[in-house]
């Protein structure tokens, strides 16, 4: 697949995983719609920019930003779960 096809796949994607997710969690009442407004309101700017940069940067550049942010976020997920057990 294309770079760009794989992003609308994706996308496409967490619309229903985070409309499923928002069903079950105001179900059992464990919501704060305020904050979760304002985390949606963030999240479609950053979509919207996310987009828009997507359009610009050679496909091959997009895709090795893309590991690298999947390397950064392995790393400081490792550091919290060492630093976790370690305390």
């Amino acid at each position: 697949y294309s770079i760009k096809k794989a992003i609308s796949m994706s996308l496409f994607f967490v619309i229903f995983s985070s409309f499923s997710g928002f069903a079950s969690m105001a179900y059992y009442e464990h919501i704060d719609y305020f904050l979760g407004g304002v985390v949606g309101v963030f999240s479609l700017f950053g979509v919207y920019v996310g987009v828009v940069l997507a359009q610009k940067v050679n496909p091959q550049r997009h895709r090795r930003y893309i590991i690298l942010l999947y390397f950064v976020v392995l790393a400081i997920f490792l550091e919290r779960v060492v630093v976790e057990n370690l305390l």
